[in-house]
């Protein structure tokens, strides 16, 4: 396993700004005789890192990918051990107590509360980082990814969220889509 931090622009426009550093693992085949290329991979979310399933491969993936394709997972910007990270909260446990879907105005009023809550302190913590985190904005990282792996294409694979991800990617940078699966 190798891990490594790339650093990637907050905006892709105006790379003077900031930058984000972005955790990335890659575990690579063990032949390399039998590589075929990378396979870049994400869990969905959004909102959550996604570079533990480089770490978690043998579960996720067939041992027929596993031989054939480097695995790269990454945090996108602002989870997981990227930084800097979207920190809105100390617990999630209130937000995730709350009874959904509500069956009364109470209920209806306490999510209202609690989702107004939640984007308040949202912004108080992370207000600076919030307007460079989008689906284009780590779609473009997915590029920069590519870039620093020397690779002309890459192939990709998307859970949930991922899937929504992964189109926005291959809409921006066709020629460079290898294969991919939303």
């Amino acid at each position: 396993m190798t891990c490594s931090v790339l650093e990637v622009p907050y905006d892709y426009e105006d790379p003077a700004i900031g930058s984000f550093s972005l955790f990335v693992k890659k575990r690579s085949v063990e032949d390399p005789a039998k590589r075929i290329g990378s396979l870049l991979v994400n869990p969905g979310g959004p909102g959550f890192g996604g570079s533990s399933l480089a770490d978690d491969a043998y579960y996720y993936f067939s041992s027929d990918l596993l031989e054939r394709f480097d695995i790269i997972a990454w945090d996108p910007r602002g989870t997981g051990e990227s930084t800097p990270a979207v920190d809105c909260v100390d617990t999630y446990d209130e937000y995730f107590g709350l009874d959904s879907p509500p069956d009364n105005d109470e209920e209806i009023q306490a999510l209202i509360d609690a989702s107004q809550q939640f984007n308040d302190e949202c912004l108080a913590r992370s207000g600076e980082i919030l307007p460079y985190i989008s689906t284009e904005a780590s779609a473009r990282d997915m590029n920069s990814i590519r870039l620093a792996l020397g690779e002309d294409k890459i192939s990709y694979l998307g859970f949930s969220y991922g899937s929504e991800l992964g189109a926005t990617w291959a809409t921006l940078f066709p020629d460079t889509v290898r294969a991919a699966v939303l």
